[in-house]
């Protein structure tokens, strides 16, 4: 019995803390256009900050009362292998897209003269505060019903991901969101932890950044 109660307890913290970061996103979303048209760059910072801000202490406070979702090891090996495989992802889906997407132009235009929040907000906070509740809680839910369907939790958390970006409108973009959320939850189940997809996250955006100021130069 108490196991069952234990196993719901963590489902609502896993299940939880993902709608708390949606919520955020309504929130801030409501809070900054109300009205009057703002740069998707100052909605991105915000929010980034105010759902670090509210989600990392809930994930130390998770980690420390049920001993799961730890940073876990670093990989020299596997970070290779999840380099390979980003970047071969990064460069097929930039062949085959034929624009920008129009969000990611207004952020980089507006970061010439904030360009040190929004690298923040999009290369360090962001990617961890989307590990923690995608491949963090939200994967870990999922496992916690469906152990023996590893793969179909792994979908269902890199659609839910892709669609929760809802700036980007393009196929490519949302497909490319897929396979490198894919290739995150593979980083968090063979490492068993968080560091691992958090430092491939914080990877794909730098790459992105800079491709974008490089190619804008």
């Amino acid at each position: 019995m108490s196991h069952h109660i234990d196993r719901l307890e963590q489902s609502l913290w896993c299940f939880g803390l993902p709608v708390l970061w949606y919520s955020i996103s309504i929130f801030t979303g409501i809070l900054l256009y109300r009205g009057i048209a703002i740069n998707p760059a100052y909605s991105l910072v915000f929010f980034t900050l105010l759902a670090f801000i509210i989600i990392v202490p809930f994930w130390f406070w998770y980690t420390k009362r049920y001993g799961l979702l730890s940073l876990g090891p670093f990989s020299y090996r596997l970070m290779r292998k999840l380099t390979v495989v980003l970047l071969l992802i990064l460069m097929l889906t930039g062949l085959i897209m034929s624009r920008e997407e129009r969000w990611m132009q207004q952020v980089t235009d507006f970061s010439k003269q904030g360009w040190l929040s929004v690298v923040l907000a999009l290369v360090l906070l962001s990617p961890i505060v989307e590990e923690i509740v995608f491949r963090g809680f939200l994967l870990q839910g999922l496992l916690t019903w469906l152990p023996n369907n590893r793969l179909a939790c792994c979908i269902l958390v890199s659609l839910l991901f892709a669609g929760a970006h809802t700036q980007y409108s393009s196929t490519v973009s949302l497909t490319e969101l897929v396979a490198i959320s894919l290739l995150l939850c593979y980083a968090r189940l063979t490492s068993k932890g968080l560091l691992m997809p958090v430092l491939t996250h914080i990877l794909a955006n730098s790459v992105v950044l800079l491709f974008r100021y490089v190619s804008a130069a």
